[in-house]
């Protein structure tokens, strides 16, 4: 009791004490001031005419400061008075309180009358049983707050571990579903395109067969309309070679008549040669019917 009392005397004294030591700060920091309103002014001719302007400001800079150490001075005093006067009637109660109350404890028995440091011993042991027993039972307390702040930590962790859990499940889920539906989308898309490709493809190659259908016909009515020409072709070089042969037999009838001298004959024979010649390149389908020949022709042509 006594070491609280002391201690909340300390703490009540706490203000004077800060008092006690503003009041010489409060003077030195009116000493600056003063100081430096009566040096704030001066100039030489300030100092010519009144001098007694700067003195009075230097003597109200010193009076603070004298005026705070004064007040300091009555202030400690003072408080060292109070606290003096306090301590002693805290050492009052002691006594009192030790002389009225220190007969009324328990004391051992068979030791009445006993001596203070008996009574002072069986104090000690009856107070280290008590908290021998308030530890064992602050040691309950803290067993049992540890096993129940140990369940509580368990179902804790638990719950949270099913929580986890829970939500690692909904995600995996939710995830799950995003790539189906996303994979869903990509089948579709890829279906679709295939789609489209195998018509452009049918397309195409039903273009190509109608292409190469048409080219087909083309070339048959090409090969057709050509076939004519080609049969006209070969008659032509057939009627080549028979002009070839009988330009031969001209010119050795030519070669005969002029032997012979007979222009007559040799009219005749030319005529029947280019009628000959005329019905072989005309297919031979047309006859053709000459002028009455001599014999002199007749002998001619069978020469040729």
């Amino acid at each position: 009791m006594t070491d609280n009392d002391a201690i909340a005397l300390e703490g009540s004294y706490s203000l004077t004490r800060f008092i006690t030591w503003a009041i010489p700060i409060l003077g030195f920091l009116g000493t600056v001031l003063g100081i430096t309103g009566a040096i704030a002014g001066v100039t030489p001719e300030v100092l010519e005419k009144s001098l007694s302007t700067v003195t009075d400001g230097l003597a109200l800079a010193f009076d603070t400061t004298a005026l705070g150490l004064a007040l300091t001075m009555i202030t400690m005093f003072c408080s060292f008075v109070v606290e003096r006067i306090e301590q002693n009637l805290l050492e009052t109660v002691d006594r009192i309180a030790e002389r009225e109350l220190a007969h009324r404890f328990e004391r051992v028995s068979g030791a009445v009358g006993g001596d203070w440091a008996s009574v002072a011993r069986q104090q000690t042991q009856l107070l280290l049983k008590s908290v021998e027993q308030l530890v064992q039972r602050q040691a309950e307390v803290w067993a049992q707050t540890f096993e129940k702040t140990r369940e509580f930590q368990t179902r804790a962790a638990e719950q949270q571990q099913v929580q986890v859990a829970q939500g690692l499940k909904t995600a995996l889920e939710t995830t799950l579903e995003a790539h189906q539906r996303r994979l869903l989308g990509l089948e579709k898309q890829a279906l679709d395109q295939g789609a489209g490709l195998m018509e452009r493809m049918t397309a195409l190659a039903n273009a190509i067969r109608e292409t190469g259908r048409e080219q087909r016909d083309s070339m048959s009515k090409l090969s057709a309309c050509l076939s004519g020409p080609m049969e006209t072709l070969a008659k032509v070089q057939e009627g080549e070679k028979h002009l070839i042969q009988l330009q031969e037999v001209l010119t050795q009838n030519l070669s005969a008549l002029s032997g012979a001298g007979a222009f007559e004959q040799a009219v005749n024979s030319l005529t029947a040669a280019i009628h000959l010649l005329t019905a072989r390149s005309g297919g031979g389908g047309l006859r053709v019917v000459s002028a009455p020949e001599d014999a002199t022709s007749r002998k001619g042509l069978g020469a040729a």
